[in-house]
């Protein structure tokens, strides 16, 4: 650990990929992908990036309010419980991962705490979004989520489809879509308020998007939100 760097280098070797994959056979060791989150896409993230898109949110505020839609006039005096945000996060613990190197057993050397390695191995066997309403009160609203189902359809179909002008219908969910996302003790059965739709990659398509807006209104906004109450 202590070797001098002219050491090091002098010691490099180049091998094969023959010889690494036998070394790491006979140890026990293979890759692993290790966090679930991308670097470069967080790279992105830049104060100046953010400073555009509140520049682009205050100036349609701006407009709306000269036209006599809302009564704020900027958006610094939008009262926090009327600014919400919809995102989509997809579930997906496996994607964007870099590699590392770990024992076949990464928990029996407590080296399973370092990363996080998804239920279904270094690729998840089905897809699920979820479109995440914030308000900027700190509060999270209800949730909305798309599930993958094979009996939905395919996604390059529904996509020819309503290029030709087709209806693309929206399969209902079944009692196994619904299965935790329900409060069988409520009187509606749905005191969780948790929306949910399916499409062939559990991914949001123009049709379930039409369902969100519905959800949105029922589930997210706070009484006397909305249409005919406030913005």
């Amino acid at each position: 650990l202590a070797a001098p760097d002219r050491e090091i280098k002098s010691a490099r070797r180049d091998v094969s990929k023959t010889t690494v994959k036998a070394w790491m056979k006979k140890r026990s060791i293979r890759r692993y992908k290790a966090n679930s989150i991308d670097p470069a896409r967080v790279a992105k993230a830049t104060e100046e990036v953010r400073d555009k898109w509140f520049a682009r949110v205050d100036s349609y505020v701006r407009t709306l309010y000269s036209q006599g839609k809302i009564p704020w006039r900027c958006w610094a005096e939008v009262p926090a419980e009327c600014k919400l945000n919809v995102d989509e996060a997809a579930a997906n613990a496996a994607k964007g991962r870099p590699t590392v190197l770990a024992s076949f057993n990464p928990h029996a050397d407590g080296f399973g705490r370092v990363f996080l390695r998804a239920a279904d191995g270094d690729r998840m066997s089905s897809h699920v979004t979820d479109v995440v309403t914030t308000c900027a009160d700190g509060t999270l609203r209800a949730p909305f989520i798309i599930k993958s189902r094979g009996g939905a359809g395919g996604a390059k179909k529904a996509a020819a489809k309503r290029k030709a002008g087709e209806e693309v219908v929206v399969v209902e969910p079944t009692a196994a879509d619904k299965e935790g996302l329900l409060d069988e003790e409520a009187e509606d059965g749905r005191s969780l308020h948790i929306g949910l739709g399916v499409s062939p990659n559990g991914s949001m398509t123009l049709e379930l998007f039409h369902l969100w807006i519905e959800h949105f209104l029922q589930c997210c906004l706070l009484p006397g939100q909305g249409k005919g109450g406030q913005p």
